[in-house]
């Protein structure tokens, strides 16, 4: 019977060390990371709302997982854009995201940028997009980060006084 208990012992110790590697190492975001996060989620807009000469992006971010090569950041994101001759916002959104990252030689790219679901399916998908430990604060901050539209104000603020 002993040898039957430490056989279960094993498999579990195994089962439970396998599943918390999964989750992955909590890293550190630098701001290389946080730039092509924002430069990605304005490329993958350019061409969705058409109404604007600029396009602005910020972001915060709950936390970072490195697994395998790959890094899962957890943010939540306000996406606008503005019109030079027409200094209000014209079009955006503001949103929770997954962004996953490889390495690429020196660099980092994107290998997948997910958003929640719209609709009844918005909450659970954040539940299934993030850990526990973020998924509650990414639900709690939905339209509510001002410190976001003020980064994203103070931004346009210096564009407009451009040229």
């Amino acid at each position: 019977m002993p040898k039957y208990i430490y056989l279960i012992l094993t498999l579990t110790l195994i089962l439970f060390s396998g599943c918390s590697s999964s989750k992955g190492q909590d890293i550190q975001v630098t701001k290389e990371m946080n730039e092509i996060i924002t430069n990605h989620i304005k490329e993958h807009y350019k061409n969705v709302y058409h109404s604007g000469d600029r396009q602005f992006e910020a972001h915060k971010v709950y936390g970072a997982k490195e697994n395998r090569g790959i890094v899962s950041i957890y943010i939540y994101s306000v996406y606008k854009e503005y019109r030079k001759d027409e200094p209000t916002e014209r079009s955006g959104h503001s949103l929770p995201a997954l962004v996953k990252l490889k390495k690429d030689g020196d660099t980092y790219k994107v290998i997948k940028y997910r958003e929640p679901e719209d609709g009844s399916l918005y909450a659970n998908s954040i539940k299934k997009m993030f850990p526990k430990e973020f998924a509650k604060q990414a639900s709690l901050d939905a339209g509510n980060v001002p410190e976001l539209h003020e980064q994203i104000d103070e931004e346009v603020q210096k564009w407009l006084k451009e040229e």
